[in-house]
């Protein structure tokens, strides 16, 4: 009876426990409104964990009656839980306790962590050998470079010439001894890996070039002599050379001017400035059984070199020709680039005629106060990277001029210069573009002086538009014709206008530019006005070029 009796007790107990769990969790939800600070799903969770322990309480207490210290233990640990949640249920963390503790001990999670093994490829290096110079005197230590193999690593050299056997390999650097003049492959070789490079090994002595040699790179219009010299007569012609050495000469002489010669403009290793180094056939270089031989460069180390030798002076008053070269080392071709060609006609202006005499300096034709580098068009030419053949002479015209000669650009265009005797080959060099700047001689003839035909409208523009068909049917219809006037007279634009409307009508491609008008009371233009002219003249290419036909 006893054991009934305590039997409803225990039951009466966990019947009052279970009222109060459910009294609190009335409470704590009315407390709570409704927030959400903890998610419904839990709260479910939770709910139901706590009956799932009631209920395994109760299944446990029906059946487990071993001992009364068992069930009083179960009741005591029950009771505690109890008063823990009521002194606890006045706030919200508490709760949030309970839950999760309540969640962590219905829930298992199982962490798996993944391992990725990454493996890194290294890529190896390809083996490369860079020669300090493509050239070398025979004397000289050739040295290579090698990269792309580990130190400690064995290099492995080998060369196409068999008497190259010694050589010091030290960090990464291989030097022989250039002993004999070839073409030498040095082959450099590290475990399955090889590379190779090839340098060119020369004699240190002088060499004797001839004007005909193919590696001289002619600029202009240029003619062999019947003594094998090579006249470069027009304004801005020379000739280019690249080698590899230490000096370099050239024989040439003036045979027209009595005076100090041909002015020579030498450009080294990519000098711009025409007024930096200049000399005279006449007076400068050293007297050699009779010639002239003038030093273009001179150089300690051996080295590749560019030099371009033009003439600033026109053929009316001097002369420039070509003997010979001598190189210590060996010439190599030439590798000038040009963005386009300009091919210009002209007369004083273009020739450049006293455009670098003084602002008090009296206008006069000689060497000293001329630059044709330094003129109009070739400052525009330079400006636009242009390789330029200059026709012009003082005293030009197109069909007339009031001076007496009959030297007339209609009847001479297509000589190789203004007073040679035989043609140049119009399809060997074809322009992009042609300017032609000739008038001013002819509208200054007026009425007829010095025995020579009066200007007349209808006559110039026959003649103009003759020689620009003339010169678009040799060129092609890529071409593109600049008419200009200006700069020493004020008449020639508007028949330049009426003659580019008929040349388009005739599907030639041709513009009128008008020059800055600076007329000099003392003469000629001078470098002011020539710099303020090649403005005007390099944007109006430009844009002509953009807007072809």
């Amino acid at each position: 009876m006893k054991k009934t009796l305590c039997f409803k007790i225990f039951a009466l107990i966990i019947a009052v426990m279970l009222l109060l769990t459910l009294f609190s969790c009335n409470r704590r939800d009315e407390g709570r409104g409704t927030s959400e600070s903890v998610s419904s799903a839990i709260k479910t969770e939770t709910a139901q964990t706590e009956t799932t322990e009631l209920t395994q309480t109760t299944e446990s207490t029906e059946t487990t009656e071993t001992t009364e210290t068992t069930e009083t233990t179960e009741t005591t640990e029950t009771t505690e839980t109890t008063e823990t949640t009521e002194t606890t249920e006045t706030t919200e963390t508490t709760e949030t306790t309970e839950t999760t503790e309540t969640t962590e001990t219905t829930e298992t999670m199982e962490t798996t962590e993944t391992t990725e093994t990454i493996e890194a490829t290294e890529t190896e290096a390809e083996l490369e050998v860079t020669p300090s110079s493509e050239y070398y005197f025979v004397g000289d230590t050739v040295s290579v470079d090698v990269k792309g193999y580990k130190a400690g690593e064995e290099l492995v050299i080998s060369t196409s010439e068999p008497s190259y056997t010694e050589y010091t390999v030290n960090g990464g650097v291989v030097e022989l001894v250039a002993s004999k003049a070839c073409s030498l492959t040095i082959t450099v070789s590290c475990g399955s890996k090889s590379a190779e490079c090839t340098v060119q090994i020369v004699e240190n002595y002088t060499l004797k070039i001839w004007p005909d040699d193919p590696m001289i790179e002619y600029i202009g219009r240029t003619e062999i002599l019947s003594e094998g010299d090579v006249a470069f007569n027009n304004t801005a012609s020379g000739f280019e050379i690249r080698f590899f050495g230490t000096k370099l000469e050239a024989v040439m002489y003036d045979n027209k001017n009595t005076g100090i010669g041909a002015g020579i403009a030498v450009f080294v290793d990519g000098e711009t400035d025409p007024q930096k180094v200049n000399l005279y056939l006449n007076q400068d270089g050293k007297l050699v059984n009779g010639q002239r031989v003038f030093t273009l460069c001179s150089f300690d180390e051996p080295g590749v070199h560019t030099v371009k030798v033009q003439k600033i002076t026109e053929e009316q008053i001097t002369n420039a020709a070509l003997v010979s070269v001598s190189v210590t080392g060996v010439l190599l071709p030439v590798t000038t680039e040009y963005d386009l060609k300009i091919q210009v006609y002209g007369d004083s202006i273009t020739a450049g005629y006293g455009n670098m005499r003084g602002d008090n300096e009296a206008d006069a034709l000689k060497p000293e106060t001329q630059n044709g580098l330094m003129t109009y068009a070739t400052i525009a030419g330079s400006a636009l990277n242009a390789d330029m053949h200059v026709f012009a002479r003082s005293g030009m015209g197109l069909y007339t001029n009031p001076y007496g000669n009959t030297s007339w650009l209609k009847d001479t265009y297509k000589k190789v210069s203004p007073y040679s005797g035989n043609d140049w080959d119009m399809t060997s060099w074809v322009p992009d573009v042609v300017v032609i700047n000739v008038g001013t001689n002819d509208i200054w003839a007026g009425n007829g002086s010095a025995g020579n035909s009066p200007f007349a409208k209808a006559d110039f523009k026959i003649h103009y538009k003759n020689m620009v068909k003339d010169l678009a049917s040799i060129f092609g219809e890529d071409t593109v014709f600049v008419l200009c006037s200006g700069m020493m007279e004020t008449g020639l634009n508007p028949i330049l206008s009426e003659l580019t409307v008929e040349l388009r009508e005739d599907g030639i491609d041709s513009y009128v530019v008008k020059l800055p008008f600076r007329y000099n009371s003392a003469g000629h233009p001078t470098l002011l006005s020539h710099r303020s002219a090649a403005s005007t003249l390099e944007m109006a290419i430009k844009y002509m070029l953009n807007n072809k036909k």
